[in-house]
């Protein structure tokens, strides 16, 4: 679950243990539910659903600008020497054969769409 605080350019990620638990949490300013607080920030080992406005087959993305994703999976490996599987799921009108990246984004491991 991402981590954000306002005006901050880099976001974490916290696990929630339940849908319990992702029910009690707060809203922020943006209408997303997340922790209050940093407490539960942990080693992440399980796939990371990406957001993104078009894909490609091979995995790149376009997202929304922000690059908040790649930092994130930047700051994960420079903590724990692990980037996690990320995973875009897309409708196919968001399929693209060509979308422009730079050194600083990472590509997205699997591409799920409908055919």
């Amino acid at each position: 679950m991402p981590y954000f605080e306002k005006g901050a350019i880099t976001t974490d990620t916290l696990c929630l243990q339940s849908a319990d638990e992702y029910h009690g949490l707060a809203t922020t300013m943006w209408s997303i539910k997340q922790h209050l607080d940093k407490e539960h920030a942990e080693r992440w080992d399980r796939p990371v659903i990406v957001p993104g406005v078009v894909f490609t087959t091979d995995g790149r993305q376009l997202g929304y600008g922000k690059g908040y994703y790649d930092r994130f999976l930047g700051s994960h490996r420079q903590k724990y020497n692990l980037i996690p599987v990320t995973v875009g799921v897309v409708l196919k009108h968001q399929l693209v054969p060509d979308v422009s990246t730079t050194a600083n984004d990472y590509l997205t491991d699997h591409v799920l769409h409908g055919s």
